[in-house]
């Protein structure tokens, strides 16, 4: 008899699978019926330890729920648990957050949030505006600087926590704001949206001299950089500086992506993890090519301290200020289903020369303290621009 191939290999997985399948049941059956473990005893005894330890927390909420004289939010007890746990950590940078804390932190890092784009301060039951944000919803009403808004919706407030309320709401709800110009009352429609504040500002300075502030490395920051670069060195400069003064970080990747942009081909930094293990960041050979000067003070931390350490260590431009904060650790963020999130410390910044950042800062190359009056300016970035020039 011939045999055919394709059935006769199809019948051979078939008989394969089936005695695979077969010994797992033998198999499952000979535990459950001998009581034996094809597990380590060490490893069931871990878990037991650990299922112990989590009855102990159940039964803690029981006492409570069944015993305690008082009402009892079941929901912030068990987001407290977790706040402890964390905090029980000693690392000021590690952190649980509820969603809600989630949402505002993300908005905080990414230079974004939902509202009307002001700034304001509120005395005797008034908003005065002290800024507005270019395109965003007031910006759009033709609200300015110095405006003051007496209602919301015609309800007047005395606090600033009773205005915040007021203004606040989920997108797409337009408010009517009573507002006074000068001598001039009038009332304004503002929809509430999403407002997107810049992380980087640039102009010239002292007539050739190109300045970027960068304010945090937030989701943008690296494309916002560039096109700010592209339009000063369009303009013909001679030189950069860039101030990460009062800048407390962000997104490492957007922080690397500038390190690029200004630097020839280097280290940027790295990061080491718990067992010690270095990942290193490098620039490429396209770089800006002009003198630089980074202007770093004591509120300059994490990113900002990568990108100061990269300028500095590897010859590239002159750091100018006092030293900077030394936060030289990184946090990873580990999501829940409910929309809550563990930040955790998993990792340090460490400078191309080798050297740990965390709790030393950076030193500039040349120190200049912060000015102390309006009178003398900015004494910082005077410094700067002379050694570039």
């Amino acid at each position: 008899m011939r045999i055919n191939p394709k059935r006769f290999a199809k019948a051979a997985v078939l008989i394969i699978l089936l005695a695979m399948a077969l010994a797992v049941l033998i198999a499952y059956a000979a535990v459950r019926l001998t009581g034996h473990s094809i597990v380590k005893d060490s490893y069931i005894k871990a878990k037991d330890d650990k299922i112990a330890e989590h009855e102990k927390i159940y039964d803690l909420e029981e006492k409570i729920r069944k015993n305690f004289l008082f009402e009892y939010d079941e929901a912030a007890g068990k987001d407290a648990m977790m706040k402890a746990l964390a905090e029980s950590l000693g690392d000021e940078y590690s952190e649980y957050m509820t969603a809600e804390e989630l949402r505002e932190w993300e908005e905080a890092v990414n230079s974004s949030f939902t509202g009307i784009g002001i700034t304001f301060n509120v005395t005797d039951g008034r908003a005065e505006i002290t800024s507005v944000a270019e395109d965003g919803p007031a910006d759009a009403a033709q609200i300015e600087t110095g405006d003051v808004i007496k209602t919301v919706d015609e309800k007047e407030f005395e606090t600033e926590k009773e205005f915040i309320k007021l203004i606040s709401g989920k997108p797409g709800k337009t408010l009517k704001l009573g507002m006074l110009r000068g001598w001039y009352s009038f009332d304004a429609d503002v929809t509430i949206g999403e407002v997107k504040v810049r992380s980087c500002q640039g102009k010239v300075v002292n007539g050739n001299i190109g300045y970027i502030r960068i304010t945090s490395f937030s989701q943008n920051s690296a494309e916002e950089f560039a096109s700010e670069l592209k339009n000063l060195t369009a303009k013909q400069i001679k030189g950069l500086v860039v101030d990460i003064r009062g800048n407390g970080g962000g997104y490492l990747e957007q922080c690397v992506d500038i390190c690029d942009q200004l630097l020839p081909e280097c280290t940027i930094g790295y990061v080491e993890n718990k067992s010690g293990k270095r990942k290193a960041f490098n620039s490429d050979e396209e770089s800006l090519g002009l003198p630089i000067a980074v202007l770093v003070n004591e509120k300059s931390a994490s990113c900002s301290e990568i990108l100061a350490a990269a300028v500095k260590d590897n010859k590239a431009g002159t750091v100018v200020g006092v030293k900077t904060y030394g936060k030289g650790v990184s946090q990873t963020e580990f999501g829940f289903e409910d929309g809550s999130a563990l930040k955790l410390t998993t990792s340090r910044y460490i400078s191309p020369s080798g050297q740990a950042i965390d709790g030393k800062g950076v030193k500039p190359n040349k120190q200049v303290k912060e000015s102390t009056s309006e009178e003398d300016g900015d004494r910082q970035l005077r410094a700067a621009i002379k050694l570039l020039k």
